[in-house]
């Protein structure tokens, strides 16, 4: 609310000079997030990227199809891997503004934008204005974040609704907490808190399952036994936060296990259970270490100021308060968690993000704003945003040197070779300027974070895509075009993005390279076109007399065409539809 013309004439020079810097801050925070709606939802139009995105959108396609919004089908099989909100978003999304690409895209992006618009608002409220903006600006970013932000994936609205479980937790815990007896307003808004994180962790349950209550539990009992230990917590209220959680989770879970009782076993014992054991994609333990630096770069370089500002007795004060140390420990309880998990992706920590952005941003106000130079704080002023700096720069120049990708596009070519001298020019006027402000320092060092990923955004993951996805296959391959009535067939991978792009509903999959198969293939009555992994060897086909031709190939499938035979065997076999694939993240 704007101040009134008496009470503006009536304050102190200082309470106005504090007025003109939360009007000043409320006003680069809009322009912030007016400036992150345009870079999310820039350039969403390219190639969805196999497997995971194309995955995706095809159970999302199928949602449609077969308008089962209970269990979610693969191929028209059965899908029991995730659980449903992701896939229902995507339906959604299809069904307001068509079945493509951009559609699909648009649900990351908007889930990003919450995310980063809810670190604003909470760290605004633990912290002050000032470092809920610089939080908003570390998170987004951040270079891990801004690449996954349009990355069509559970683990960004995983992100999003365990940052809100979390961050409403805490807002319960403070407002339910007490040495003498509770105030109303404060047991009212108590309540409210808890409904909020009750049903954030209810959405969160239906983007990826129990996990979401293992990531914000422990922190959550963390604040109440250790960091509220002198005071007392009213337990019932926890009640509100359970009610809420089971009107948003459990009809779904009702609902399923009527349509399909196998679906709840397979989900909760095979693709939580014993993916947590390894079953899938095993890591070391150590594995997200070089994830966490490289996804939070460039403020991965104020790691070691940082740890040495809250271990240090004198100089801790700004960063050892109990909402700092409650968000260290959720931030680190999420890298510890997977890290113990057999099973790893590096996306998996991405609910990290949020919560360790927060820590981040009160650390470099406190860098920004104080000008006292020991140690750590000379570290964070002068030496992070140099190095940062640098080692953007090198990463475009070994990109450009060693990665395929590059070399393969002349426009990705020549634009990382601009990119890389203008970086360089920057990189030289941050370090001049590091020696008299760390604030235009560390402004250079964001540009050039900020100039550095959008590169990575809009040029080097759409050309990437563009060449491991069929899109380019289904819509400018002149042959496939005069061949659409050829019955299609993927060989052991499902390659989602084949019906997805070529809108076809009768896309057979199968799993096994057998005689069956082979005589199958030299008995259909029509043409068919082949989806074979780049893995497998080309030759059965040739060894067992079938004419083909290979119409296609790229670093994932080589794609065969097999004309209608002249003479066809009597009583065919028939081809194997199973679903089969390895799941993923």
């Amino acid at each position: 609310m704007s101040p009134s013309m008496d009470e503006t004439e009536n304050e102190s020079p200082l309470q106005a000079e504090q007025r003109c810097r939360k009007l000043k801050v409320r006003n680069l925070t809009l322009v912030f997030l007016a400036l992150a709606t345009v870079v999310l939802f820039f350039g969403l139009n390219y190639p969805l990227i196999d497997r995971t995105e194309t995955r995706v959108a095809e159970i999302a396609r199928e949602v449609l199809v077969t308008n089962d919004w209970a269990t979610l089908h693969l191929n028209f099989q059965p899908y029991y891997d995730k659980p449903p909100l992701l896939y229902w978003l995507c339906a959604l999304s299809f069904k307001a503004f068509g079945t493509n690409q951009l559609a699909a895209r648009l649900i990351p992006a908007v889930c990003s934008l919450l995310t980063i618009t809810c670190t604003v608002f909470f760290s605004s409220r633990w912290f002050g204005k000032k470092v809920g903006l610089l939080s908003g600006v570390v998170l987004f970013l951040s270079s891990g974040f801004v690449v996954l932000s349009r990355f069509l994936a559970t683990d960004g609205l995983l992100a999003l609704f365990a940052s809100l479980t979390a961050f409403a937790g805490y807002e319960a815990i403070r407002s339910l907490s007490y040495t003498g007896s509770l105030e109303n307003s404060h047991r009212q808004n108590g309540m409210l808190w808890m409904l909020a994180c009750g049903a954030s962790c209810g959405f969160g349950f239906l983007s990826k399952g129990p996990v979401i209550g293992v990531l914000c539990g422990v922190p959550f009992l963390f604040a109440i036994f250790v960091l509220n230990r002198k005071r007392r917590f009213r337990w019932l209220s926890i009640g509100w936060a359970v009610l809420a959680f089971a009107c948003v989770g459990l009809p779904w879970m009702a609902w399923v296990a009527i349509y399909d009782p196998q679906y709840l076993t397979e989900f909760f014992l095979q693709h939580n259970v014993n993916r947590f054991g390894g079953e899938f994609h095993q890591k070391p333990f150590w594995y997200f270490i070089p994830v966490l630096l490289a996804g939070s770069h460039p403020w991965s370089f104020m790691t070691i100021p940082l740890l040495t500002q809250m271990f240090t007795r004198n100089n801790a004060r700004e960063l050892i308060t109990k909402p700092a140390i409650y968000l260290v420990v959720t931030g680190l309880w999420c890298v510890l968690f997977f890290s113990l998990s057999g099973c790893k992706l590096p996306t998996y920590i991405l609910p990290a993000a949020a919560p360790l952005s927060i820590v981040t941003g009160a650390f470099l106000n406190t860098v920004l704003s104080d000008k006292s130079m020991f140690a750590q704080k000379r570290l964070a002023q002068k030496a992070s945003p140099q190095m940062a700096t640098w080692a953007t720069i090198l990463g475009v120049v070994a990109y450009m040197i060693y990665s395929p990708i590059a070399w393969s596009s002349t426009g990705t070519w020549l634009l990382g070779v601009v990119l890389a001298t203008t970086l360089a020019l920057l990189g030289g006027g941050a370090s001049w300027l590091a020696r008299s402000s760390p604030e235009r320092s560390w402004l250079v060092t964001g540009s050039v974070t900020l100039v550095f990923s959008m590169w990575l955004s809009y040029c080097v993951i759409p050309n990437y895509a563009k060449q491991t996805t069929c899109r380019v296959n289904f819509q400018e391959d002149s042959f496939i075009d005069r061949h659409g009535g050829a019955k299609v067939i993927t060989l052991i991978d499902q390659f989602p993005d084949v019906p997805f792009y070529s809108g076809r509903n009768d896309v057979q999959n199968v799993q096994v390279m057998d005689q069956a198969f082979l005589a199958a293939l030299r008995s259909e009555g029509t043409s068919v076109m082949l989806y074979v992994p780049i893995r497998v060897e080309p030759g059965f086909l040739k060894d067992n007399s079938l004419s083909y031709e290979k119409v296609f190939t790229n670093s994932r499938y080589a794609v065969y065409y097999i004309p209608e035979p002249h003479n066809s065997i009597s009583s065919p076999p028939r081809l194997s539809r199973k679903s089969g694939a390895q799941p993923q993240g």
